[in-house]
């Protein structure tokens, strides 16, 4: 199953779902929220340690506790640090409620304990409130971007969200009847989304402790569905409230999206995105373009790119100017790729490279949507040079990648990573270009190194389009492509028709051959792939690192004109480039 969480959604999620503030809203009993925090408040539970817990021996220390512990507490609203006064009496409220059933159990008489009863009942009823405060301060508290934190900071975040997720639990099978229940789930279930990170890994943990080996990805899945499970199980308990109000509802539905997305559904994920945007069109999320944003790039990873060129469309017209328009384009961008629409995906970055670098220089803007803008406006040069090279426009492809490179050197600075992975791309495509694109593409190997015997030669299918993938058998990475090559081979009539497809792959070692061919072949009709598949048998590799200079260990999909010469280069070729695969084909096909 993909795991969605944290690619894109590192940040999608951490802005989009995890920070809800939740005290400038109105509660669900219908109580006003306390205003709005200072920006000294926004990392409150990040930085605040523990309060002490009340020192509690006695019947008459009971009673001075519960004397503190105010009949009608409410989030202080002139406190800078509303989550630290609440978490101090949520403590002592905590503190007390267990010392009343401590003293209760060693009670000596009736009448003691018929008191200490009735105090039980008294710091029930004055924790609730406590409790639901508590709630909406630590959520107040939380601040929204991680990245910066130090480590001490992120230990005080990770030990008070899970104290709120056991406030959250005790809260809902305390007060069932409360006429906060909802907005008490509510916070529980985006407390319980904020942890589930920190959750997975210390299961793990503990897994390896007690059984002394690592748990499997099946096992990791068991577990991630299991602790989703409860998230999903709060929120359909909070859809069915009617009288919840509007901004609870608006959120639960953005992070039933982030929920599906967190367990690897990227359709539904997709779909309640685009809910979102047509039933909150009034929402921050909405407004800056992020929930346009997580539909198309979750579009995308559900293989559906009409769905996510269609939404990108729009987006490209409701969003332009808006805090994650550099991130729309972007995806935009990879849809037209996905759907064959080669020419507007170059248009769209002609069109946007000198506006997003005049906007990367707009000091009236937030750092944030400066840095978007800047380092798309970075990676642009290595798109043109893609979109181009697939249109078969080599020179002018060239050209970009020789622009993108020289930018690269004169950064005068060191390079972002993704802006390093940008660069030795637009170095080793510009390197296929000047030195293998258009040069007749080596010929296959002969012999015995083809799974059931079936040899392919390129001299033999002159006249015909030639896709050669190049790849590691038996990994799953590249079953997609696979997949689709077959579909082209099928549609265009296998050996009889004008596309031939064949697949070479690299062995472990040459000593035990006929075995590997065998589990090759095996693994050909496992796949129901019908196009011949082999081995290179060099020792040293050379057909994929010498003759045609691609990566082993990792797929390279090569495309051969009719003539017999290179024509195309994709490393690492993923569905999203499918679209594009079937545009080169048919420019191939059309001489």
């Amino acid at each position: 199953m993909r795991r969605f969480v944290f690619a894109l959604s590192a940040f999608v999620l951490a802005l989009s779902a995890f920070f809800f503030v939740a005290a400038r809203h109105r509660s669900a009993s219908g109580a006003e929220p306390p205003p709005e925090a200072p920006a000294a408040a926004a990392d409150a539970a990040a930085r605040t340690a523990p309060p002490a817990e009340p020192r509690i021996e006695n019947l008459d220390d009971l009673k001075r506790t519960v004397a503190e512990i105010p009949p009608a507490f409410a989030c202080p609203s002139t406190e800078s640090d509303r989550f630290r006064a609440c978490d101090a009496m949520r403590v002592k409220a905590r503190g007390a409620h267990a010392a009343a059933a401590r003293l209760l159990a060693s009670a000596a008489d009736s009448v003691q304990k018929a008191e200490l009863e009735e105090i039980s009942k008294t710091i029930a009823l004055r924790r609730e409130p406590i409790a639901i405060a508590y709630l909406r301060a630590l959520l107040e508290g939380v601040p929204s971007a991680l990245q910066d934190l130090s480590a001490e900071k992120i230990e005080n975040l990770k030990r008070n969200v899970a104290v709120g997720i056991e406030e959250g639990e005790h809260y809902i099978a305390a007060y069932p009847q409360s006429k906060a229940i909802s907005e008490a789930r509510f916070y529980l279930m985006r407390l319980l989304f904020l942890n589930a990170e920190v959750a997975a890994k210390n299961w793990a943990d503990a897994f390896e402790l007690a059984r002394g080996a690592a748990p499997t990805l099946a096992e990791r899945e068991t577990f991630r569905e299991s602790y989703f499970a409860r998230i999903f199980h709060l929120i359909e308990a909070i859809e069915k409230d009617a009288a919840l109000p509007a901004t609870f509802k608006e959120r639960t539905l953005k992070i039933k999206a982030d929920a599906f997305s967190s367990t690897g559904k990227a359709a539904q994920a997709a779909d309640l995105y685009v809910a979102h945007i047509a039933a909150w069109p009034g929402s921050d999320d909405v407004k800056s373009g992020l929930s346009y944003m997580a539909a198309i790039q979750h579009y995308l990873y559900a293989e559906v790119p009409e769905k996510a060129e269609a939404l990108g469309r729009r987006a490209i017209a409701a969003c332009d100017n808006t805090k994650f328009f550099p991130h729309i384009v972007d995806f935009y961008f990879k849809a037209l790729t996905a759907t064959g629409k080669l020419q507007d995906a170059e248009t769209l970055w002609l069109k946007y490279m000198p506006i997003f670098t005049q906007r990367a220089e707009d000091a009236k803007r937030a750092d944030f949507e400066r840095a978007g803008y800047r380092t798309y406006a970075e990676w642009a040069l290595f798109r043109l040079g893609y979109v181009t090279f697939a249109l078969l426009r080599y020179e002018q492809a060239r050209d970009y990648f020789r622009q993108h490179l020289n930018f690269v050197k004169d950064y005068g600075k060191p390079l972002p990573p993704p802006l390093q992975v940008h660069a030795q791309r637009s170095q080793y495509l510009l390197e296929v270009l000047q030195s293998k694109i258009m040069n007749p593409a080596p010929e296959l190997p002969a012999g015995n190194c083809w799974a059931g015997g079936r040899a392919f030669s390129l001299a033999e299918n002159r006249g015909k389009v030639i896709a050669v993938i190049f790849r590691t058998y038996s990994s799953p990475r590249a079953e997609p492509v696979l997949h689709y090559l077959q579909q082209q081979y099928e549609k265009y009539g296998q050996e009889a028709g004008p596309l031939a497809v064949v697949s070479i792959a690299f062995p472990r070692g040459t000593d035990n051959l006929p075995e590997q061919l065998g589990a090759l072949k095996k693994e050909m009709d496992e796949l129901n792939l019908t196009f011949p598949s082999g081995f290179d048998p060099s020792p040293d590799r050379a057909l994929f690192t010498k003759d045609y200079d691609v990566n082993v260990g990792s797929a390279t999909l090569v495309f051969v004109d009719p003539e017999g010469r290179l024509a195309y280069y994709e490393q690492d070729p993923r569905p999203n480039a499918f679209g594009l695969f079937t545009r080169v084909i048919e420019t191939l096909l059309k001489g």
